[in-house]
């Protein structure tokens, strides 16, 4: 260093500091030359640094930088954390203007801060230190010294630059972390502005040649025609640079190509020699360049095709620079950050707008919008312009000027993405003009293909993001190498890595399994493609064959296709090089559109279908054809409640809901959760493909899922305070307002996009027992559960004292334990831990679970509430619980592991003799109760325990001659588990005797059957329900109905009207009281239900019904497909005749269709009431004094009554108000007219006495006239054809018809006649209309 400094004995101190810096940078950043000459001294590069800086600044100025400071690499590397930047030439109100400019263009980015540094370092593009002539030799430029190296890049790089120890007088530095593959390499380097060169490698320049030796493409072209030519022939070629392909790496081997063009003539340069790799950076499209010592090959994938290969020994030398063109041969102009000239589609002419893209057709000179879903013919352009934002750097996604959107993932452009972060501009030629290929992405997006070339026209200023960099390991372009996916596939791919990421991480999924997940579900939404050879990707054609085929370029419709690939991680296109295989060249068109599908969140579904169920709610819609004539005590019953169901199919944009399954134990059904939220899920499994029954498999819990064919369903509980129907439209009467959302699907459209550990287990086990595919899609049929035979179940209501929920939820997964199998149990507790799945394992602890054998009977509602808040104390003293009365096997049996659906072993149900047992589910062990159903085989665990008393239940002893009628119970543990046990992974189980039988009726059965006992048990389809006056409050569970409004919810009493499945018009009415248990979604006219012990009573009118008892149970095991809209549902009405109904009553039908004659009218009745007490209400006020009524509100209503016969017997028909002016023939001016009259009056009764008919009021009064004279006229008697329900639906004798029977007399002109009548049918009109012939 001395020596070094006594060349400045006349600078000053300050700068004799900076000097020695300087000596001490360059000591450090000598290091050996590639060409294995002798690195310089320190010395000698220091001299050249002082020489490079004076030609910098000022020549005549011998001052230096005092303000700056040299670094070398290393140093650069491990001071410098954060972004930065230097510019030597620049004063500091330059970098001012140009951080304000820049922050400007993008206001939500910050400037690269400025640090006065200068670098020196060595130039080169070999990986390693050591010297030699091409070791490590990757095509990447880096700065070294030393020890250390970073990567860098350069607008306009040379290659002369190469191999030079060089001064860098700006830069831009990027700090990053250290790779996988290269721990040497940290950060990278932008270099602003061409470095300066300290001491020159005359090696590295290279020989002109004189212009006889070089020779144009079109004389190339001549020479690749001849079929005999010289062996050892090298050319020396001049062209344009027409495409720049990236550079690949194949099976560990790295090369590029480009074309040289020259007018109509191109011909393809293979660059194969690594020691020519760095070429690709210097190579530009449109730019002039000449190469020397080129020999010819041959591709024997392309069938011979010639190209021109690069040697050890050839050179590239730069010419002068052609302007950029496009390959239609038009100049590509613009300035910074504007568009070039682009040709788009087929007569279609690209506008650019400053805020949107629009594609016109200039014949027609109207906005030209394509369809979603068709093909398009493709352009490839160049564009310039300005990175505004990354959208997502990992998969390749950025956007352009704020409204194009750019799309990397077809092309490995890894080696520069470290620069693409916004406010850099990058110039692109051969890209891909696409408009409108998917909803996912900017109208206008350009996709680079491997004939593409990127190219940086101008580094950012701006500092980097927190996004992270795509790789060659990132998991979108992995999946999108090995399924070959089309570029609508891919952003619909991307789109669902960042949704499912946002909502199931890291709770159920882990970060590094999104990609898994998402290329899963891809599969279950995407349909097939044809699968074969001719979808292999092939690259060398994709490059260099014209016409240009690759990807972005097939014409066909469908999603899916393979290829042959056998890839590393690291490489980009690790394609199998058996592409001999090749399809015919497409032509150049792409496919539009996406999936027509829509990932919602559960929260946004929530929310969605919230406002669809206000939306399409119409209050006039809900009220019976009589709702006019309602009064306000039955008017408003009926709007209290309905309901609104939504298929997902039936929608413009089908939704996909994506969720994990699970049951927390505050209700009576599974929920699909998400982090955003959950939703209620009424889930039933298919028999036999067309019988359907509740979901049982408790091995759904913790499966993470998708489903695309399911109903939304909409129950609207309502306060409404409406005086008559004419007061529908004011908002004013809606007291109270609240939506209950659930969806309802069957289990076998369930996709599987991560199994539960026990899900895992069961498909393994029905793998090995031949019962079940090796896929994942068939674990919906796979997971199903068998029948066993059943005793008897009974979820009773309990009360408990105060007790605290604990809000975690352990998972016992691979530990010991004791284990026992039950027949038929009840519910569900946390979701499985997911070994070997994508969903998280939760803690795993080493102590020990015991299974044991048991046999359920029947299950029964959900009991008790609490009104205590989760995690602490019940207040109330109330809690959620239940009993099941299963049929126990066996003895405890130990396990070393979770046994979980392990097939049933002989031992155990050998042992102790079968038995009966209540198994007591309190609190948090409810949780279980959605997935235990009637007919089914469990396995009860007891995890962290080696004690097989735990699941012993003891007897009770016997005094004397007392017995003991109860079963014995255990109660279930909160962390105990149960898992299904499917016919295939258990032998026959012997029969054994019962003391109760669960009996499963129709409900003619329970109407008819003369051995029906008190307690039934039946199934039927919900035709109608009716919400009922409330009596008493019961406290609610404050985590079912936190929300306002729901405690609409509570006390509330429903009625349902039953109708059979086998027979039409049999129905019967269940009284259900849903007050004091958790809410049961399903219950909605169209769906079909299980009840289970309901008392069977009779009326005073012998009419059977039934009521919920304690002991009830309901089970929906099937929603209606279609949305009624009302809380009743039509059933298919047969024929009847009035004599065979007569005589068999309610045993042939509730309700039928007559065709009759009306014989006579027996009584018509009109008045108007007060709409809220009932009397009658007379000119405009109520007749009501004591006490006084001040409505003044009215309602019209008529009634009727008369005799039918049609030739077989004759009956009663009841016609209420909306039917009577059609039994009269009247007009609507005329009924209104009528409606007035009566209105003066009150009240009009007319009836028939003889053969006339007459009134208690003033016969003479001209309404009662009239309406008499109509009464007996042919106007009112006539067919008809009627729609009618018994009034006494009780069962039906001859002999009970004999025992009833009245003697009546009749005289046929002189003789009598006296005989035993019996009693005419009584019924009500439904439904009126003039007479037709029946179908």
């Amino acid at each position: 260093m001395d020596s070094f400094l006594k060349q400045f004995r006349d600078r000053n101190q300050a700068e004799l500091r900076l000097l020695g810096e300087l000596y001490q940078c360059a000591e450090a950043s000598a290091c050996p030359r590639a060409n294995c000459a002798a690195a310089p001294s320190a010395g000698q590069l220091a001299l050249a640094a002082v020489r490079g800086l004076q030609e910098l600044l000022d020549s005549q100025s011998p001052v230096m930088p005092l303000g700056y400071s040299f670094v070398s690499v290393s140093e650069l590397v491990s001071r410098q954390n954060i972004p930065c930047c230097s510019h030597l030439t620049w004063s500091t109100h330059q970098y001012r203007e140009w951080a304000r400019e820049a922050e400007q263009r993008l206001p939500n980015h910050k400037a690269l801060p400025r640090a006065n540094l200068l670098l020196i370092g060595y130039l080169t593009d070999r990986k390693c230190a050591e010297p030699s002539a091409t070791s490590g030799c990757d095509g990447t430029w880096r700065v070294r010294d030393r020890s250390l190296s970073v990567c860098c890049k350069a607008v306009s790089a040379q290659p002369n630059w190469l191999q030079q120890f060089m001064l860098f007088p700006s830069w831009n530095y990027i700090p990053q972390n250290p790779s996988a593959q290269n721990q040497q390499t940290r950060g990278f380097l932008e270099l602003t502005a061409p470095p300066v060169p300290l001491i020159l490698d005359v090696a590295s320049v290279a020989p002109e040649r004189s212009c006889s030796e070089v020779i144009t493409v079109a004389d190339v072209i001549k020479v690749l025609q001849q079929r005999r030519r010289k062996g050892g022939v090298r050319l020396h070629v001049h062209g344009v640079v027409s495409v720049l392909c990236p550079l690949l790496d194949i099976a560990g081997k790295s090369f590029f190509c480009f074309c040289l063009k020259d007018g109509e003539s191109s011909v393809a340069v293979l660059v194969l020699d690594v020691g020519h790799l760095c070429w690709q950076q210097c190579l530009r499209v449109g730019e002039g360049v000449c190469v020397s010592e080129l020999r010819v090959c041959e591709l024997r994938t392309l069938e011979g095709h010639k190209v021109l290969c690069v040697t050890s020994q050839s050179h590239l030398s730069t010419a002068h620079v052609y302007p950029a063109v496009t390959e239609s041969g038009k100049e590509a102009t613009g300035a910074e950050g504007k568009a070039m000239e682009m040709e788009a589609e087929s007569g279609m002419e690209v506008k650019r707008d400053v805020k949107h893209w629009r594609v016109t057709n200039p014949d027609s000179g109207e906005n030209w919008a394509p369809a979603t879903a068709r093909t398009k013919i493709s352009k490839m352009i160049s564009y310039k312009g300005v990175l505004t934002k990354v959208l997502d750097a990992e998969s390749g996604l950025f956007e352009l000027d704020g409204q194009v959107g750019l799309c990397l993932a077809y092309q490995p452009s890894l080696g520069m993405v470290s620069s693409l972060r916004p406010g850099v501009q990058i110039e692109i030629h051969n890209v891909h003009f696409l408009y409108r290929a998917s909803s996912l992405c900017p109208d206008v997006l350009l996709c680079v293909c491997l004939r593409s070339s990127l190219r940086v026209a101008g580094f950012s200023g701006l500092q980097p993001g927190g996004a992270s960099h795509p790789s060659a390991e990132a998991p979108a372009l992995r999946i999108l190498l090995e399924k070959n996916l089309g570029i609508s596939e891919y952003l619909w791919l991307c789109h669902c890595m960042k949704t499912l990421k946002e909502r199931f991480c890291p709770h159920w999924v882990r970060e590094q399994r999104v990609a898994v997940v998402a290329s899963r579900l891809l599969d279950h939404v995407l349909p097939l493609r044809q699968e074969g050879p001719n979808h292999r990707r092939d690259i060398y054609r994709e490059m260099l064959v014209e016409p240009h085929c690759c990807p972005l370029l097939e014409v066909t419709m469908n999603w899916r296709h393979s290829f042959s690939c056998k890839c590393s991680v690291r490489c980009f296109l690790r394609y199998s090089f058996d592409v001999g295989l090749i399809s015919p060249p497409l032509p150049p068109q792409y496919s539009v559109g996406s999936p027509h599908l829509e990932l919602l969140s559960v929260k946004d579904l929530l929310l969605t279908m919230e406002g669809e169920c206000w939306q399409s709610l119409s209050l006039a819609s809900l009220l019976p054809p009589s709702g006019p004539h309602l009064m306000r005590a039955q008017l408003n019953p009926l709007l209290s409640w309905s309901f609104h169901s939504l298929p997902a199919w039936s929608t413009p944009k089908p939704p996909v809901l994506v969720g994990v399954l699970e049951s927390r134990g505050k209700g009576v059904s599974m929920r699909l959760a998400d982090q955003t939220g959950a939703v209620d899920c009424v889930a039933v499994e298919s028999e036999d493909g067309q019988s359907f029954r509740a979901a049982s498999n408790t091995a759904w819990l913790g499966c993470l899922v998708s489903i695309q064919r399911f109903t939304t369903v909409m129950e609207r509980f309502l306060k409404t305070d409406f005086p008559s129907w004419r007061h529908l439209d004011d908002e004013h009467h809606v007291t109270r307002r609240h939506c209950r959302v659930y969806i309802h699907f069957c289990v076998s459209d369930l996709q599987i996009l991560s199994p539960s550990a026990s899900m895992a287990a069961l498909l393994s086990a029905q793998q090995k027992a031949g019962n079940g595919g090796p896929e994942e899609e068939g674990a919906a049929e796979d997971g199903r559960v068998g029948r066993t035979e059943v005793t008897m179940a009974q979820k009773a209501v309990g009360g408990g004292g105060p007790r605290t929920r604990d809000s975690e939820q352990t998972r016992h997964e691979g530990l010991q334990g004791l284990a026992v199998t039950v027949g038929n149990s009840c519910g569900v507790g946390p979701t499985d831990a997911t070994g070997g799945s994508e969903l998280d394992a939760g803690d795993r602890s080493p102590p020990p679970k015991i299974p044991r054998l048991a046999k359920e009977h029947d299950d029964a509602e959900h009991g008790g509430r609490s009104s205590g808040t989760e995690g602490g104390a019940v207040t109330s003293g109330r809690s959620l619980c239940f009993h099941v009365t299963v049929m126990m096997f066996g003895e405890p049996q130990f396990w070393a592991e979770n046994p979980r659906v392990h097939p049933l072993e002989a031992s155990e149900t050998a042992g102790l003799e079968h038995r009966e047992v209540d198994l007591q589910f309190v609190e948090r062990s409810v949780c279980w109760f959605p997935l235990l159903q009637v007919d089914c085989l469990y396995r009860l665990v007891a995890p962290h325990t080696q004690d097989p008393g735990v699941l012993c239940v003891p007897s009770a002893p016997s005094k004397g001659s007392a017995a003991l009628h109860s079963a014995p119970y255990l109660l279930v543990q909160p962390q105990w588990r149960v898992y299904t046990l499917p016919p295939c992974l258990r032998p026959p189980l012997p029969q054994v005797p019962r003391t109760k039988e669960l009996v499963v009726m129709s409900v003619s059965q329970v109407l008819y059957g003369s051995s029906a006992s008190t307690l039934v048990s039946f199934q039927g389809l919900i035709t109608s329900r009716i919400t009922l006056e409330e009596n008493e409050k019961v406290p609610c569970f404050p985590e079912e109905h936190g929300e306002t409004g729901a405690d609409v919810e509570t006390s509330l009493n429903v009625k349902l009207t039953v109708g059979d499945l086998a027979i039409p018009g049999q129905i019967i009415h269940v009284y259900l009281k849903l007050s004091g248990r958790p809410y049961i979604p399903g219950l909605v006219p169209g769906a079909r239900v299980l009840l289970q012990y309901f008392q069977r009573c009779v009326s005073r009118t012998d009419s059977v019904y039934c009521r919920s008892v304690p002991i009830s149970c309901v089970t929906v095991t099937a929603l209606p497909q279609t949305d009624c809209g009302t809380s009743t549902v039509t059933l298919p009405v047969s024929a009847v005749l009035l004599g065979e109904w007569a005589l068999e009553g309610a045993r042939r039908c509730a309700v039928g269709r007559v065709r009759a004659h009306v014989t006579c009218v027996l009584y018509l009745q009109m008045q108007w009431v007060c709409s809220l007490c009932g009397n009658i209400f007379k000119q405009d006020r109520c007749v009501q004094k004591y006490p006084p009524c001040t409505s003044t509100i009215g309602v019209f209503q008529a009634e009727a009554k008369v005799a039918v016969d049609d030739g077989s017997g004759e009956a009663q028909v009841w016609i209420s108000s909306q039917m009577v002016s059609g039994l009269l023939g009247l007009g609507v001016t005329e009924w209104e007219g009528i409606q007035r009259l009566v209105k003066v009056r009150g009240h009009v009764r007319v009836y028939s006495q003889g053969r006339n008919m007459v009134s208690n009021g003033d016969a003479e009064d001209p309404l009662v006239e009239y309406l008499s004279s109509l009464c007996v006229s042919t106007v009112v008697c006539r067919p008809l054809n009627l729609t009618c329900q018994l009034k006494k639906q009780s069962p039906c004798t001859v002999e009970l018809r004999h025992e009833t029977a009245e003697l009546k007399r009749f005289c046929r002109r002189e003789r009598e006649f006296v005989t035993k009548m019996a009693d005419p049918l009584q019924v009500s009109c439904l439904e009126l209309s003039p007479w037709q012939a029946w179908e």
